[in-house]
């Protein structure tokens, strides 16, 4: 997977995250796309 392809799956998913979750769990997504 290339950075480009990583950045966009992170960025995905911290959209649905935040859609579904809300902020609480911004620094778990931070986490996962470290």
């Amino acid at each position: 997977m290339s950075v480009t392809e990583r950045e966009l799956s992170c960025h995905l998913v911290h959209e649905s995250q935040l859609l579904w979750h809300g902020k609480e769990h911004l620094g778990q997504i931070r986490s996962f796309c470290r």
